[in-house]
């Protein structure tokens, strides 16, 4: 486990957890749900064993424009170096933390809003980011 949140940067939820802690699986251990958008991702890019596919059964992927602008987004982030997790507690698709500032960032309270917007003929999202309570400061972003 601690490959797939280390160094592939796949943060599973842990099936049982609270609320509060929906990543606790150094404590819970498996089993574990990913996101259609991980299995995806660490199929394209990690997954190289074809001689597994026989052992391992793959679900269908959604084929809706939804989830192709979803795994367009999340792959871009991926791509980049972030740790992705499941914002639903936050009402949006997405949580994801800079690599350098992981802990401090998870213990902030202040946080930023990153659309993201994928053209339909696109695979390369563009970012807009609303920071709020920096309304008459420059903010730099890595996006």
């Amino acid at each position: 486990m601690e490959r797939v949140v280390g160094e592939l940067r796949i943060v599973p939820e842990a099936v049982g957890t609270s609320p509060r802690n929906p990543s606790d699986h150094h404590r819970k251990g498996p089993p574990f749900v990913l996101m259609p958008e991980q299995v995806a991702v660490l199929v394209e890019y990690v997954i190289k064993d074809e001689s597994a596919y026989d052992t391992i059964e793959f679900p269908d992927f959604p084929t809706d424009t939804a989830f192709r602008l979803r795994l367009t987004t999340f792959r871009d982030l991926w791509r980049r170096g972030y740790y992705l997790t499941n914002g639903l507690k936050f009402g949006c698709d997405y949580l994801f933390l800079f690599i350098k500032n992981f802990c401090k960032t998870a213990t902030q309270v202040k946080k930023q809003s990153v659309l993201a917007i994928v053209a339909p003929d696109s695979f390369t999202p563009y970012y807009i980011q609303c920071c709020w309570w920096k309304s008459h400061e420059k903010v730099k972003t890595n996006l």
